[in-house]
């Protein structure tokens, strides 16, 4: 089963040929127990298929380069099939040592390599439902620089990283540390999480190379849907959102507008060229997704104020009268200027100032409350890291285990560093570029 599923794979990727060499991304370590494939040369490939097929099912990880997309390659491996004995209506189905995370569908994990030294680390679960009709999702966590593993292991994903007694990740057995989440998206959607920027999450640079900008993480991300819909040609019509929380109400509508710009420079070049433009070089890009978005920080963070201070958000007020009053002074003077040097008029020096100071007095007081950031009516105990639930930490450890990183292809620690849910690096250097200030509503 698992050859005549990597065939299945390998011969949709497989049509797609060219004249033109080409040849895997340099600087990356590759192990035994990794099969290099070139698609698209002129010459028959048939025996490709045989071999590739055969290395699937010895848990091989393959590594695909296209000729059209000479700058990027994907290293991908399954680290899960579909068990077709687990039976709807009784026991929640149960990871095995042959399905990572949900037994009910096939799943994979992998790098998008790229040629500048940014690997980009993704999951990938096919829907539950009709995966050859349903769309495809693909999910980001905010900070900027949360791992999206967080919107998989805790929120919307197919399985939750159980917790001890102690709130620990579970011991035992891989298969016996994640269970089954009834209420996941790809009970209806194809899901994709992507770690992104390069440096968070299991993402990494090979020379050093960041993405500080709402801007430069779409370029990647453009590169990463590319890649992604040539080594899953069955998706390439399937409608494609993007959704994520937080920092995503930044990030999603740069992505969002990138691929329609990308589409819209495949039309003219074609026109350009007499021909017709060819559907399958765009991206079915239907919409973007946002929860709880930090879509203007010019606009929203005034708007502390009216949070903890009046009862308009609904709940009573939450600091002290105190408080309030020199918050109310500050609403007012910061939500001229943040709209003046961050958005009518951009100056980054004098946004940079505004940012600062209105953060400080805007912000500071909610810190001070101990409330959690996502429940406001929340007093929750906070961890050395400063959340507020325990499932972070469990995340963390399961993602840290020497055995589930070798599972899903992960590099190790001892090259990238351990995972963590934030990475600081990167959240620091976006606060430097002022990303957040660029608006994304006006």
């Amino acid at each position: 089963m698992k050859a005549t599923i990597f065939a299945t794979l390998l011969s949709q990727v497989l049509l797609v040929t060219a004249s033109v060499a080409h040849s895997f991304i340099p600087g990356i370590a590759f192990d035994p127990n990794t099969v290099r494939v070139e698609v698209g040369g002129s010459e028959d490939q048939s025996y490709v298929q045989e071999d590739l097929a055969r290395a699937w099912a010895q848990d091989k990880t393959v590594v695909l380069s296209h000729p059209e997309h000479t700058q990027i390659s994907l290293r991908i491996k399954q680290i899960g099939r579909k068990q077709e004995s687990w039976v709807q209506g009784g026991a929640l189905p149960v990871s095995s040592n042959d399905s990572f995370c949900d037994a009910t569908v096939n799943s994979f994990s992998g790098y998008i390599d790229m040629i500048d030294g940014k690997s980009l680390f993704f999951y990938f679960f096919e829907s539950r439902n009709d995966p050859a009709k349903d769309p495809l999702v693909a999910w980001t966590n905010g900070g900027p620089g949360a791992s999206s593993a967080v919107g998989l292991f805790q929120e919307l994903g197919p399985c939750r990283v159980k917790t001890d007694d102690t709130g620990k990740s579970a011991p035992g057995p891989m298969s016996n540390a994640t269970e089954f989440n009834p209420h996941s998206w790809n009970s209806v959607a194809n899901m994709i999480f992507v770690d992104q920027p390069v440096d968070v999450g299991f993402s990494y640079s090979r020379y050093g190379v960041s993405s500080f900008t709402s801007d430069e993480a779409a370029v990647d991300m453009l590169s990463f849907v590319q890649l992604f819909l040539t080594a899953f040609p069955k998706h390439r019509d399937s409608d494609l959102y993007w959704s994520g929380e937080s920092y995503a109400g930044r990030y999603l509508p740069v992505f969002a507008s990138t691929i329609v710009d990308h589409n819209k420079a495949v039309r003219a070049k074609a026109e350009r060229s007499g021909h017709k433009a060819d559907p399958s070089k765009e991206i079915n890009l239907k919409g973007v997704l946002i929860g709880n978005g930090w879509t203007s920080a010019a606009r929203q963070l005034p708007l502390y104020y009216d949070f903890l201070c009046t009862k308009r958000g609904g709940l009573e007020p939450i600091v002290g009268i105190s408080a309030c009053r020199r918050m109310s002074v500050w609403k007012n003077k910061c939500t001229p200027w943040l709209l003046e040097s961050c958005v009518t008029n951009w100056n980054a020096d004098e946004c940079g100032s505004a940012q600062a100071q209105c953060t400080n007095e805007l912000m500071s007081a909610f810190v001070a409350t101990g409330r959690n950031v996502y429940n406001a009516m929340d007093l929750c105990p906070r961890s050395k890291d400063g959340d507020c639930y325990a499932i972070d930490g469990a995340i963390s450890e399961f993602l840290n285990r020497e055995d589930v990183r070798a599972y899903l292809g992960a590099a190790p620690a001892s090259e990238i560093g351990k995972y963590s849910e934030e990475n600081v690096k990167v959240f620091k250097g976006f606060a430097e570029t002022l990303d957040e200030f660029v608006d994304s509503v006006g």
